[in-house]
Formats: structure tokens, C-alpha cells, sequence
């Protein structure tokens, strides 16, 4: 039997699961030198650029007249409101992207966290430096597909 695009069923098949690998080996991969970076503020500004500055510790953030404050006791750095889609802030301690509930293990659990996140109901074990698989800044349904596609 042959499908549209002209493999059998079984080579199509062991292409998926190979994607997967890739995947989960990508996943991996970039979770590991993610923990070997120094703390890290990436800002989204509203013309789209990403600016990263590196903190050597978690900063605390304020707004005055107008501004974002992010402040460590060795740097201070404020954009105007207006300028700034977003921020976060990554943490250079181990982890692993994808166990959004922190249990060490990546499984359907941690789809749920994600998704309860989503639905802006994050439970207690929430982990949200480990929720956002893919990096974009964001985390959602995008986020959810990579953790179930590891499996």
C-alpha cells in the first residue's frame, strides 16, 4: 500500500518517530546550555527587536512615571512603557524545559500545568521558567504540543 506521497505506511511512520527524536534531542540540548548561561533579562520591544542584558542576580521590578525599572544591586536598567511588548527574566539554575509541575520528569502532568496556566488557574507547583519550551516568550498551546511530542 502506498500513501499520496508515495512511502508506505511503516517508512512514514519511522519518519514521525524520527522528528520526534529530533525534537526531543533539540529540547534537550537547549535546556542544557540554557542552565550553563549566566541569569538573563530578555526585553521585547515593541518593534519587535529582543535585547538581553545579563544580571548577576534576580532583579526586582518597578514602574515609575512612565517607565520599567529592573533593578539588581550592580545594574539598573529602564526602558519606557511604551517601548516594551514584554520581559522575562531566566534563571541560570538547573532545569528542565518542559517539567512545568518541577518533578524532574517530563509527562502528561506537565501538559496539564501548562494548560491550567493558560487557563489562568497555575497551580502551586507551577514551574514558569520551565513552561515555555520553545523560548519564544511565551507560554502557550505551542508549549503544551512540544511536551506531549517528547514522549
Amino acid at each position: 500500500m502506498q500513501t499520496e506521497r508515495g512511502n508506505p505506511p511503516s517508512v512514514i511512520k519511522k519518519e514521525n518517530e524520527m522528528k520526534r527524536t529530533v525534537l526531543f534531542l533539540i529540547i534537550a540540548v537547549f535546556s542544557l546550555t540554557t542552565q550553563a548561561d549566566d541569569s538573563k533579562l530578555l526585553v521585547w520591544q515593541a518593534d519587535g527587536k529582543v535585547v538581553a542584558f545579563s544580571l548577576d542576580e534576580e532583579p526586582v521590578t518597578t514602574y515609575s512615571e512612565g517607565n520599567l525599572v529592573i533593578t539588581t544591586t550592580s545594574k539598573t536598567i529602564t526602558y519606557p512603557l511604551e517601548q516594551v511588548r514584554k520581559y522575562t527574566y531566566f534563571l541560570p539554575k538547573a532545569r528542565l524545559l518542559g517539567d512545568a509541575d518541577g518533578n524532574g520528569v517530563i509527562d502528561a502532568n506537565d501538559a496539564v500545568e501548562v494548560s491550567n496556566k493558560i487557563l489562568g488557574k497555575p497551580s502551586d507547583k507551577f514551574v514558569e521558567g520551565n513552561a515555555d519550551v520553545n523560548g519564544d516568550g511565551y507560554i502557550n498551546v505551542k508549549d503544551i504540543v512540544l511536551i506531549l511530542r517528547s514522549k
